[in-house]
C-alpha cells in the first residue's frame, strides 16, 4: 500500500446493499469529499464493496445483522438459578461492540450465580 492511499470505511444502510447506484453515490461523494479537502489530489477508488460485485443471493444475508430490541424483548426467556443461556438469539448484534457487550453482561451473570 502506497503511503498516499487511504482506506475508506462506510456504512451502507442493509437494504441498500445491492443497490449499485446507491454506493455508485456514496463513492461519488467520498471521492468529492476527498477533492474538496486535499486540493490537487485527483483521488480514484481502487476496489468497491463485495454487495457491489456480486447479486445477493450470491453472497447471502450480512454477517452482522441487528436485532430490533422490542423483537427480543418479545422472547420468553426462563431465568433458571443455575442455568445461563448465551447465543444468537439473544444477542443485539453480531459486531465486536456487540458480542463485548453480551460476554460483559454473561460474565456479570456468572459472578452474581457464583456468589449466591
Amino acid at each position: 500500500m502506497k503511503e498516499e492511499s487511504f482506506d475508506v470505511w462506510c456504512r451502507i444502510p442493509t437494504q441498500m446493499r445491492y443497490q449499485r447506484a446507491y454506493l455508485e453515490k456514496i463513492n461519488s461523494q467520498i471521492l468529492d469529499e476527498f477533492s474538496q479537502r486535499i486540493p490537487n489530489s485527483r483521488p480514484s477508488n481502487t476496489d468497491m464493496p463485495q454487495d457491489y460485485l456480486y447479486e445477493e443471493e450470491e453472497l447471502g444475508p450480512s454477517r452482522y445483522p441487528v436485532y430490533d430490541r422490542n423483537e427480543l424483548s418479545r422472547l420468553r426467556h426462563c431465568k433458571l438459578k443455575n442455568l445461563t443461556f448465551d447465543g444468537p438469539e439473544v444477542w443485539t448484534n453480531m459486531d465486536w461492540l456487540g458480542q463485548f457487550e453480551n460476554q460483559t453482561e454473561m460474565k456479570h451473570q456468572l459472578l452474581v450465580l457464583n456468589k449466591e
